[in-house]
């Protein structure tokens, strides 16, 4: 049998060029991948090369948003579980995005959000800016819903609603008197920069105001009738 060395022997299973090949044939050949350099042939194992291409694969995989179904961030949106929408956003529909109790203190004049459960008739859970103090009618729940946040008091169960039925100075009155969420019960929040938000009626595109200048026990009515946001529009969520 005659003497075969090595190279003989490379070239004898090298994908390159063969005789009487075209030179584009060697070329394409020569630069697969399974024609690993002289280490990989003889144990049979990745060169290092290989190894970190693999391995930076991975890691841009991994890090990538693409592989979770994440969008790219934009300016001016926020997260909303896996999409982006402006604004201060849910982040799960149904969940809340303020652990536990949460209540609703004015900017303008530092007082905290009351549910009416003793004014009557039609004025039955208004919500007025008017209390020094937290009790159970200050505390309420902010609730993922959709693509919206409601709103429910801890004292009797029930949804805020914006009543666009009233009308004249009660036109928008904030009321907890719903027992599902619908379009009056579902509002935007707008993170300001004093740390304050502005809740905006997705059904009027109203923002919603303390009215500080109405006179007794309507002192502080909250009503979504504002097109512009301004102190007696914003409020501290805590």
């Amino acid at each position: 049998m005659p003497h075969l060395s090595w190279r003989g022997f490379r070239q004898s299973i090298s994908p390159g060029r063969q005789p009487g090949a075209p030179k584009d044939t060697q070329r394409s050949t020569s630069a697969n991948a399974s024609h690993l350099p002289l280490t990989a042939h003889k144990r049979g194992t990745l060169s290092p090369r290989v190894l970190l291409c693999a391995a930076a694969l991975a890691l841009t995989a991994l890090v990538s948003p693409a592989a979770y179904g994440h969008n790219t961030l934009s300016s001016g949106a926020a997260v909303k579980g896996l999409t982006l929408v402006k604004g201060t956003e849910p982040s799960a529909a149904g969940s809340s995005a303020f652990p536990g109790r949460t209540t609703i203190r004015s900017r303008a004049n530092g007082l905290y959000v009351s549910m009416e459960l003793g004014h009557p008739g039609d004025r039955f859970g208004m919500l007025r800016a008017r209390a020094h103090g937290v009790g159970p009618w200050e505390e309420y729940d902010v609730i993922a819903s959709g693509d919206a946040w409601s709103i429910r008091s801890r004292a009797n169960a029930r949804y805020v609603s914006a009543e666009l039925g009233y009308t004249g100075n009660n036109y928008g009155m904030l009321r907890a008197r719903a027992t599902a969420v619908g379009p009056w019960e579902k509002y935007d929040l707008h993170r300001q920069p004093s740390g304050a938000y502005a809740l905006r009626s997705q059904a009027n595109g109203r923002y919603v105001s303390a009215e500080l200048g109405y006179p007794g026990d309507n002192s502080g009515m909250l009503r979504a009738r504002a097109t512009a946001i301004g102190p007696w529009e914003q409020f501290y969520l805590n």
